[in-house]
């Protein structure tokens, strides 16, 4: 696709404000540890979703942008083989030697789903590379809102007669502000028309994304 696109490209022209969207994709990674039967529901993911931008230049190679990114909801589940919901000593002769802790089984499951949009502001600096194509690189703050969803449900195991909790549900919102930085290229396909593929680093919280994107851009 990018052969054809550079093999259709038109001479750039002067670069003025632009519009643009783009369809995005968001790689999740989140710091996490791992217990033997306890799986990490909050290791990361991957999801699809759109951007809208506008920039424009405030020199001859370089200028500002602010974007805005809404992803789709990122889903994991882990489903534990026992909880130990309580447990008591069995005691083993006259004078009470402690034996084994018995656990009754009781199984569960857990939900989550997460999902972080962002309103980002930034700087970027152009590099032309022919009448064509230019590179840009850009950094700046990224404004999260991150929405999580957490969802336990429990199965008693029928041998033991338990009586389940109930089902919980939680939802949080989390605010942030986090650097960004990016690297992509600017495809000039008429006058006016672009195509913009990039990829970005964002910071989060106890972790990081990582957000491709391929988009079509307007230059007035």
């Amino acid at each position: 696709m990018g052969l054809v696109a550079l093999g259709c490209a038109s001479p750039a022209v002067a670069q003025g404000a632009y519009v643009g969207a783009a369809l995005t994709g968001d790689i999740v990674r989140f710091n996490g540890s791992e217990t033997r039967g306890v799986g990490d529901v909050r290791s990361g993911g991957e999801a699809l979703g759109f951007a809208l931008r506008v920039g424009t230049p405030l020199a001859s190679i370089w200028g500002v942008e602010a974007e805005f990114v809404y992803p789709a909801e990122i889903e994991s589940e882990s489903s534990p083989d026992v909880f130990p919901l309580g447990s008591f000593i069995a005691t083993n002769g006259p004078i009470g030697i402690p034996g084994p802790l018995i656990y009754p089984p009781i199984s569960y499951r857990v939900r989550t789903s997460w999902r972080t949009s962002t309103f980002s502001t930034g700087v970027w600096a152009r590099h032309d590379l022919s009448e064509r194509v230019a590179l840009v690189y850009s950094g700046g703050a990224a404004f999260n809102r991150t929405k999580n969803e957490f969802e336990f449900s429990y199965t008693p195991s029928p041998r033991f007669g338990i009586i389940a909790p109930p089902s919980s549900l939680t939802e949080t919102v989390l605010y942030s502000v986090q650097p960004f930085a990016g690297i992509g290229a600017r495809i000039g396909m008429t006058a006016h028309f672009e195509l913009v593929p990039a990829v970005k680093l964002l910071g989060l919280e106890s972790g990081m994304l990582v957000r491709p994107s391929i988009g079509l851009g307007w230059t007035f």
